[in-house]
């Protein structure tokens, strides 16, 4: 049911401490986007923006996990037109997180058929480089490439449903091209967008009284990185291990602690292995070359272990942050020969305590977009809830979980109905997360997932 709520109305529910989803992107008459489908308003200043901007009313899709909630997670009623269905608060929830969980499992099962193809091509890839002693096709890198960006334009935060595996590591060189291509590539078009937003904002508001120009607004005239520029990015973020395929499996995958020579040699697999292949193979393109030799590079002044050093952290452009960070989480939430994969939400914790307050606006502004995409509980995680129970996090907006066990912590043994967090408060304030206890690591809690659950 889809209904246009007075934005007098939302901004009441925000000043009292409510949260508001429309379930629908808002654009203006000049087709800017100003409010995102899936991002909660919890900001007075978004909404009296827009209402000073002429905005009267904002439209609301209940169907597509649209609502207002009060501080306590309650929804919040608007005024009903005669013949609509009047269903509870609870039926309502639980029907619309049920709809978004099928939604989700049919996105994940095309999902899998993309990752699977694009881990084909980086293999043949390898496969070719190993052959000819470092040529390679770049039509299949960027074929594949193509189809992530069709993919996620459909949903920003869609790389999430990509699967992956973290319980093996015999793959994890194709894993992680993949997911650090796909995650890395959503942050970027987060982190573009929000920028050339920010930028346009001041640049209208500094000329929007200068009488000699003819500035409107929303007037659009700064854009960070264009399509090609991107998908050029995105086709460096693939390749940013490339380097790798020249170092022995016997140091890549060493189950011990490695040596100081075996790190040094690992560190050349940037800077040097992966930069001679791309000039063997004629690729001089600066966007790419950037992600390959610079994506372990030190972020802040004082970051340890970052290699290589011929660049100060404020000289790195933003995509080779946002790779870094890409390639950070995706290693650390994956089983290696050496470790078994962290719980996303604990990776997610560690990297934002490591990078958070630097002084480094960019840095800043790069790892916001990181947290709006992977969100505080990423898709895949568990978590305990307040009551007891564990949840499988179905998907990071919401987020929308699923309770995998019961308060007593044994395996449910029937389908549970999945839960959306941010609207649990009218059900039950049990079905919240507890943040004071640590997620599971993978391993542990894989043997308590349902088969549904495993399969995705």
């Amino acid at each position: 049911m889809k209904a246009s709520i007075k934005i007098d109305e939302l901004i009441e529910v925000v000043r009292k401490g409510g949260v508001v989803q429309t379930g629908v992107d808002v654009y203006n008459k000049r087709g800017i986007l100003l409010i995102e489908k899936d991002v909660p308003v919890r900001s007075v200043n978004i909404l009296l923006t827009l209402k000073q901007n002429g905005l009267i009313e904002v439209p609301i899709d209940y169907k597509k996990a649209g609502g207002m909630w009060d501080r306590n997670g309650l929804s919040v009623q608007t005024r009903r037109k005669p013949g609509d269905e009047v269903r509870t608060n609870r039926e309502e929830a639980l029907s619309e997180a049920k709809k978004k969980v099928e939604e989700v499992m049919e996105l994940k099962e095309e999902a899998r058929g993309l990752h699977q193809r694009a881990k084909e091509n980086i293999k043949e890839v390898i496969k070719d480089i190993k052959k000819t002693g470092g040529k390679f096709d770049q039509n299949i890198i960027e074929s594949i490439v193509d189809e992530i960006f069709i993919f996620l334009s459909r949903k920003g935060n869609a790389f999430s449903y990509l699967a992956k595996e973290i319980f093996t590591y015999d793959d994890f060189l194709y894993n992680h091209s993949v997911n650090v291509c796909t995650l890395g590539t959503a942050i970027l078009l987060r982190f573009s967008e929000e920028f050339g937003e920010l930028i346009n904002r001041q640049l209208n508001q500094l000329f929007m009284h200068d009488t000699k120009l003819s500035v409107s607004e929303n007037m659009t005239s700064y854009i960070l990185y264009y399509p090609e520029e991107l998908k050029e990015i995105s086709v460096g973020m693939f390749l940013h291990d490339i380097g790798k395929v020249l170092i022995s499996d016997q140091v890549l995958n060493k189950k011990g602690k490695i040596t100081d020579d075996e790190f040094q040699l690992l560190k050349t697999h940037s800077y040097e292995l992966g930069s001679r292949l791309l000039d063997k193979n004629g690729i001089h393109n600066a966007f790419i070359s950037n992600v390959v030799r610079y994506h372990h590079s030190a972020l802040y002044q004082a970051e340890t272990r970052a290699y290589p050093a011929d660049r100060l952290p404020i000289e790195m452009p933003p995509y080779v942050k946002i790779c870094k960070l890409a390639d950070l989480y995706d290693s650390m939430t994956s089983k290696r020969a050496y470790k078994d994969a962290e719980n996303p939400v604990t990776v997610v914790t560690d990297i934002f305590r490591n990078y958070a307050g630097k002084e480094d606006i960019m840095l800043q502004l790069v790892l916001h977009a990181f947290v709006s995409i992977v969100g505080i509980y990423p898709a895949g995680s568990v978590v305990y809830l307040q009551n007891g129970q564990l949840a499988y996090i179905v998907d990071s907006v919401g987020p929308i979980c699923v309770p995998i066990t019961d308060r007593s912590g044994n395996a449910v043994s029937r389908e549970q109905y999945p839960v959306n967090i941010s609207a649990a408060g009218e059900m039950d304030s049990g079905l919240k997360i507890d943040r004071r206890r640590t997620p599971l690591a993978p391993k542990e809690t894989f043997k308590l997932l349902p088969g549904y659950l495993q399969a995705v």
